[in-house]
């Protein structure tokens, strides 16, 4: 487990159950997820791709991003790899941009910080891209592109990212609440240990 790289450094806990499942109506394991986090630019606005920073630590169902810098920080999607029977694909789940909203904290220095929370379902009936995706998906591609909140995801729904991937859109629903945060709490506390279990007192 990373050690803190400073005195300012933080955490930055979420709780997310993921509920995606292959072509064959297999549940994706939970250990073929990763789950990036993003730090908002100085104006607010989401941050490139390749500032995406992935978790660092997991245990069960939560989530730790180790050594965040102080700032606003939110879920920006995930990835996962999707076994086949003679390859395996990359699959990236573009958040939507109510649930990246609703996923922000202010991360304050040498402090945990806890964003809620999370079940993320696949879901492919939603197909219309919001300006959060459209902006990842733009990312994606890897260059310049006319793409419009409006387009669809099947356009787009085989792409040519990082050696070959596929990109999907899932719904959501999110609890945060008191009761929640002291479990992260008492939780961190007890996945992370010392030194980083002073930062949720």
């Amino acid at each position: 487990m990373p050690a803190p790289k400073n005195e300012q450094s933080s955490v930055i806990a979420m709780d997310m159950q993921f509920f995606f499942f292959n072509a064959f109506g297999m549940k994706i394991k939970k250990d073929n997820v990763t789950l990036y986090f993003a730090r908002l630019n100085e104006s607010g606005t989401i941050p490139s791709l390749s500032q995406w920073k992935r978790a660092s630590w997991r245990d069960g169902k939560t989530f730790y991003l180790l050594n965040a810098t102080p700032g606003q920080w939110v879920a920006a999607g995930l990835i996962y790899i999707d076994p086949g029977l003679l390859y395996d694909t990359k699959k990236a789940v573009l958040f939507p941009d109510e649930m990246v909203k609703a996923s922000k904290v202010d991360v304050i220095a040498r402090k945990g910080t806890y964003m809620g929370s999370f079940q993320v379902t696949q879901d492919k009936d939603k197909n219309i891209l919001d300006p959060t995706q459209t902006f990842y998906l733009q990312s994606f591609l890897g260059k310049e592109s006319s793409l419009k909140t409006e387009d669809k995801i099947t356009d787009f729904i085989r792409l040519d990212f990082k050696q070959g991937g596929v990109v999907e859109l899932c719904s959501y629903t999110v609890e945060q609440n008191e009761a929640l945060r002291k479990d992260s709490r008492q939780k961190a506390a007890k996945d992370l240990g010392a030194p980083w279990a002073g930062r949720f007192q």
